[in-house]
């Protein structure tokens, strides 16, 4: 699995795809303030709602225009 993420000013938008197939895609709102444990924990949860874990990610592409982010 592929993890994509499209990190912009106002929203995140994160997908996973098996191939070419999109397996899902969920946003999140963009907060400066959070932390990166923050972020990992949200991710974690976005995963396991759609039966996944950080185990089935083989590589990720991201993209962003928030550098602290």
């Amino acid at each position: 699995m592929i993890l994509a993420a499209d990190i912009g000013n106002t929203s995140i938008a994160i997908g996973a795809y098996e191939g070419k197939k999109l397996l899902f895609r969920k946003g999140l709102c963009t907060d400066r303030e959070k932390s990166s444990d923050e972020y990992a924990e949200k991710l974690f949860d976005v995963l396991s709602v759609y039966g996944a874990s950080k185990d089935d990610i083989s590589g990720s592409v991201i993209s962003s225009v928030v550098p602290e982010l």
